[in-house]
């Protein structure tokens, strides 16, 4: 059981992620609040029970009528949590271990790289931490509108360290049978343990899908995540094929008025939060249940206290923040193993 606060205002009491939503299965809590007035928004776990945890907190802009100060922070209504997909967005954890399989093609593996290991130039790093590979495979996603418009964002970082030099991993992509990548090699383009994407735009098939292929030159294809999202339809030709997505903003990335905090990741600033937290990563095989980015659940971190002060916002301005949370340590899995307190401000 933990306490949860936000800038001194008490949000969660005896709060129990197992009570809420079970073992190994996401719980997201969406709170609104205003940042104080030295621009900074103070999130506080304190533990009743065992210890308190958290796998990743979302801090995104919104109306400022949203939240009263003199109320403090209230639980965020009707609102879609900013790190799960819309009815107009789908993301693919693609190295998850409960990637669902009838997705893709058959004779394909997940990859997760060493707990230790410190992602690069990103603060999601869980989803760059696994990928899903094979000489050649493909993803056909369905549902969409026909012949309707659709931004493509592909996620990868090269965290196999046999391939961690240039033309070691090499791999052709296609989307609807166009070639948008050929000779792709992502040691050359970013190096090693680093992240990296490529944003494309297309127009589905007239059946309502596209289908993404990986294949391989040297080695193994490879793919972190894909994230796909409703463009307007004047952004791609069919005529034309996809094409590179310029000057946007990819899907999974924070925008500057976002901010994610990849709790549980390795290389999680450690100037962020209070002192003496740890980290805690789930085994390889654990499924989590109830999300589409299972990564980002996999991991947390925990300590009988600790907070997250975030800094350089809006003075008075007015945030939903999303804590996200499940509960992959076996030994918690019962109710009242786990109690906490959450705050804000």
């Amino acid at each position: 059981v933990m306490i949860i606060s936000i800038n001194g205002f008490v949000v969660k009491e005896n709060f129990d992620v197992f009570l809420e939503a079970g073992c190994d299965t996401a719980h997201t809590e969406v709170f609104t609040t205003e940042a104080k007035k030295d621009g900074s928004i103070e999130v506080t776990f304190d533990a009743a029970v065992e210890n308190a945890m958290v796998s990743y907190i979302s801090l995104s802009k919104a109306p400022s009528s949203s939240a009263s100060p003199s109320q403090g922070p209230s639980l965020r209504p009707s609102s879609q949590p900013s790190l799960s997909p819309t009815l107009e967005e789908i993301i693919i954890d693609a190295g998850a271990a409960n990637e669902d399989e009838t997705a893709f093609s058959a004779n394909t593996w997940n990859f997760v790289a060493p707990v230790n290991t410190k992602i690069k130039g990103t603060t999601i790093p869980s989803m760059f931490r696994t990928h899903r590979s094979a000489p050649y495979f493909f993803y056909k996603l369905k549902g969409l509108v026909p012949s309707g418009t659709y931004h493509i964002e592909l996620g990868f970082a090269e965290t196999w360290y046999k391939n961690c030099d240039v033309g070691k991993r090499v791999m052709i992509i296609s989307i609807n049978g166009f070639v948008v990548k050929e000779n792709f090699d992502v040691f050359l383009e970013a190096g090693c343990d680093t992240a990296h994407t490529e944003v494309f735009t297309t127009e589905a098939k007239k059946d309502g899908s596209i289908e993404v292929t990986f294949d391989a030159a040297v080695e193994n294809a490879m793919v972190s995540y894909i994230s796909l999202s409703k463009a307007p339809s004047s952004s791609a030709s069919p005529s034309q094929g996809p094409s590179l997505r310029p000057s946007s903003q990819p899907s999974l990335s924070p925008t500057l008025e976002e901010i994610i905090i990849d709790a549980g990741a390795a290389n999680e600033d450690e100037t962020a939060f209070s002192a003496n937290t740890w980290n805690f990563v789930a085994p390889v095989n654990t499924k989590i249940k109830g999300t589409t980015i299972p990564s980002m659940f996999r991991t947390h971190r925990s300590a009988p206290y600790f907070f997250y002060k975030l800094k350089g916002l809006v003075p008075s301005g007015t945030y939903h923040i999303e804590l996200g949370f499940a509960e992959t340590w076996y030994k918690n899995c019962d109710v009242g193993k786990r109690v906490m307190i959450i705050s804000i401000n």
